[in-house]
């Protein structure tokens, strides 16, 4: 239930992830098998890590996951890429960003946090600009300031993006201890998210 998620009246780092190089329909026994496998490792790290809390998903494999902060997000990111590289040969891509949501309440229909506002909207949007296999995140110089000594974030630029008003600045996050290959995605439409669920329009 919802007792267990980050205060939506503080910051949050919010992780959108993507799979890539399929529709990721919402029945998963349509699914490829390695997206299904994907699902299985991003909550068994999940468990681990001991302090994201997973929001929802939506269609097989697409996770929004709310943290306290950004660099126990990043490390997670990390190591399901790594859990992920190592056993399939699957890519996804992720997104993170943090801020203070607008507001948080609990789905209507399973009862686990769920929020909103323009930083959920900028994590979902970094999400679908990442390459497959890459973890791209929205960093402030508060983020960076105390940055942990075994994760690396390297400059990406400054980027726009829809229905964001100001320029964010944005890193590739990597772990010195975590290889894996980043492939270009198949370019995607904008998420929207909408009333209480959060639905993802591609592009055709």
């Amino acid at each position: 239930g919802a007792f267990k998620a980050p205060d939506p009246t503080r910051r949050v780092a919010f992780v959108f992830t993507f799979v890539c190089g399929t529709a990721s329909p919402q029945d998963s026994a349509r699914c490829p098998d390695w997206v299904t496998q994907w699902s299985g490792i991003a909550r068994e790290t999940l468990e681990r890590s001991g302090g994201g809390y997973e929001c929802q998903m939506v269609g097989e494999g697409n996770f929004m996951i709310a943290f306290e902060g950004v660099h126990e997000a990043a490390r997670w990111c990390c190591n399901a890429q790594r859990a992920l590289s190592q056993r399939s040969s699957g890519s996804v891509s992720m997104g993170i960003a943090s801020g203070v949501p607008a507001y948080g309440k609990p789905h209507t229909r399973t009862g686990r946090q769920d929020y909103f506002g323009q930083v959920v909207n900028l994590a979902a949007r970094v999400a679908k600009r990442a390459k497959g296999g890459e973890v791209l995140a929205s960093l402030d110089p508060g983020d960076l300031k105390h940055w942990p000594s075994d994760l690396q974030a390297t400059p990406r630029g400054c980027m726009t993006f829809k229905g964001i008003s100001k320029f964010t600045d944005t890193f590739v996050i990597t772990s010195e201890d975590v290889e894996w290959v980043t492939e270009e995605r198949n370019p995607g439409g904008e998420v929207f998210l909408q009333g209480g669920s959060h639905e993802i329009e591609l592009a055709h």
